[in-house]
């Protein structure tokens, strides 16, 4: 189903939507959630910042930039970065959704999907801020530096409304996948074709009001 754009107010006044959205759109069935930051929500009737607002089916979409954790449907399993390490080319995995900095995920109006964004042991601590990135078909997703001119393509995303939730497709054409199918803590995260059939890479995109620093 394609995006739609919908229209903005901004402190009361309706504004049309720009004639080049970010590369990413975030859309759900539901209610605008956003976090910033660590401030409060913003309203629709007072957000300034010019996010492109998108629906489908005429669902309520989401601001951006938005952050929260990637779970994989039907389970209790999040994408997650391993012992919470900030290295470059760490390889990503399946874990148990725990709402810390390890598993959220913020997804910028660039495009790009970043971790540590909201801080990595403290919302104030510097943390080095990477980016998630498509290393080819089938093989492991890693976080590396942000840097769009070297990696054009593998670090730009997009989610498309599927199944009830989303896929995650890479500027390559791929999907975030898990490896084999695999729905086990522990399994590897990759990215495969997006026509493959028979794989697990329906996504749950959930904000967290709250995030555990422990």
């Amino acid at each position: 189903m394609p995006w739609r754009l919908v229209r903005q107010r901004v402190h009361g006044a309706v504004r049309a939507p720009f004639s080049r959205p970010g590369r990413l759109a975030v859309a759900a069935v539901g209610a605008l959630v956003l976090l910033i930051g660590g401030t409060a929500q913003p309203t629709a009737s007072s957000w300034t910042d010019p996010a492109t607002v998108v629906s489908v089916g005429g669902a309520s979409g989401f601001w951006l930039p938005w952050y929260g954790q990637l779970r994989l449907q039907g389970t209790s399993l999040c994408l997650d970065v391993p012992s919470r390490t900030d290295a470059q080319g760490q390889t990503l995995q399946l874990y148990a959704c725990n709402t810390t900095p390890a598993q959220i995920w913020f997804f910028g109006k660039d495009g790009t999907v970043r971790v540590f964004a909201q801080g990595q042991y403290s919302p104030t601590d510097g943390a080095q801020v990477l980016c998630l990135q498509d290393n080819g078909n089938g093989r492991d997703v890693t976080i590396q530096a942000c840097n769009e001119w070297w990696w054009p393509n593998s670090q730009q995303w997009t989610a498309t409304a599927s199944s009830g939730g989303f896929t995650v497709n890479s500027g390559n054409s791929r999907c975030l996948d898990v490896s084999s199918g695999s729905q086990t803590q522990g399994t590897a995260v990759v990215t495969t074709g997006c026509t493959a059939n028979g794989r697990a890479r329906v996504w749950q995109l959930e904000f967290v009001p709250t995030i555990s620093y422990a």
